[in-house]
């Protein structure tokens, strides 16, 4: 003799359910009236309660989620997952740079880059020095590269 399991049937107005020692179906989850976006979550007595979810996130009637804008914060980001393909490009282009001319922002990425030159201080023949940061030249200290000659004029030495 096969054994009758037992049955439940739940009116559209019971709120919330307690099933023990129960097989659930899909009849007794269909006929669980829930408001639309809700879930049922546990409450303290165990039963199952209709809830609408809250916090940081959203969920529909269809069961799609959505995080809110602004709630995922760098505390929550785990180290090391926050890779080059996920940071925006800059203007900057991939490449090698001579004498480069660097813009860098406050978060030290590099927003500009160019080549530059370095720009020779003094005349042609004047051998150049360090004058408070910049390149200088002056007209007493001159190399004649043809006939290998350093030529050194004023008051000192």
């Amino acid at each position: 003799m096969n054994a009758t399991p037992p049955q439940l049937y739940i009116s559209s107005a019971l709120k919330s359910l307690k099933v023990s020692d129960l097989v659930v179906t899909n009849n007794i989850i269909a006929n669980i009236s829930l408001s639309s976006g809700n879930i049922l979550v546990g409450n303290a007595l165990g039963i199952a309660t209709g809830v609408s979810v809250s916090g940081d996130m959203s969920i529909n009637n269809t069961g799609v989620t959505t995080i809110s804008n602004d709630a995922v914060t760098t505390i929550k980001i785990l180290d090391a997952n926050i890779t080059a393909a996920k940071l925006d490009n800059t203007s900057v282009i991939a490449g090698a740079y001579t004498a480069a001319d660097i813009t860098v922002d406050s978060q030290g990425r590099i927003t500009a880059a160019a080549s530059g030159g370095i720009v020779a201080g003094g005349a042609n023949t004047n051998i150049q020095f360090n004058n408070a940061g910049s390149f200088d030249g002056s007209s007493g200290l001159t190399w004649n590269n043809a006939a290998s000659t350093l030529t050194v004029t004023g008051e000192q030495l």
